[in-house]
């Protein structure tokens, strides 16, 4: 998540694992908190959207993720 949110992701934090029917068997539904700031200005909705676009894909390559 670090490396895919780049310099702005300041801290990504687990905070919810399920299991149960409604994922799958076998599979786990997470949940984290990110914490995205910038030195530079406020970050607008386009630049979070590629910034959650990018973590978003890197987690499906790497894990095969998927977001719900």
């Amino acid at each position: 998540i670090h490396l895919a949110g780049g310099a702005v992701c300041e801290s990504a934090e687990l905070f919810d694992i399920y299991r149960g029917a409604q994922v799958g068997e076998g599979k786990k539904s997470v949940a984290f908190n990110l914490r995205l700031c910038s030195d530079s200005g406020t970050l607008v909705d386009a630049q979070i959207q590629e910034i959650m676009n990018n973590i978003v894909n890197a987690l499906g390559e790497k894990f095969s993720a998927k977001l719900r």
